[in-house]
């Protein structure tokens, strides 16, 4: 006969919910930084990070759209700023870590999403 101990019974949305409430809590209070922001995949981070009680500074070529971005995370009860950002110019970003800076004392996360896309054939 081979002994086999008896072991809990495994849970894991109990180890899901702990490393959710981790990553909430990693942006909490953070000053967060986002390119390209005003749709798409910086949108969606935009508005997943205000939620989680981050301060937002969404940018974009798209003042608009940036500023419709950090209107919906104040409604959701966050914090936001909006900004139009090329980031081509170095000048233009320098300036932007710099407000950030000036305004919070701090930049503690930026993502660099923004971006622009070739269609068509590669030739040598």
């Amino acid at each position: 006969m081979v002994f086999s101990p008896v072991l809990p019974r495994q849970q894991p949305w109990r180890t899901f919910l702990r490393v959710l409430s981790t990553a909430a809590l990693m942006f909490r209070n953070k000053v967060v930084l986002i390119t390209g922001a005003a749709s798409g995949i910086g949108k969606a981070l935009a508005l997943g990070l205000g939620r989680e009680g981050a301060v937002v500074w969404v940018t974009d070529l798209d003042e608009d759209g940036a500023r419709d971005v950090a209107r919906s995370i104040e409604v959701q009860g966050g914090t936001a700023h909006a900004r139009r950002l090329d980031v081509t110019n170095i000048a233009a970003v320098d300036d932007a870590i710099a407000e950030v800076a000036v305004t919070h004392g701090r930049l503690d996360y930026c993502f660099n999403n923004a971006g622009i896309g070739f269609a068509g054939e590669f030739r040598d």
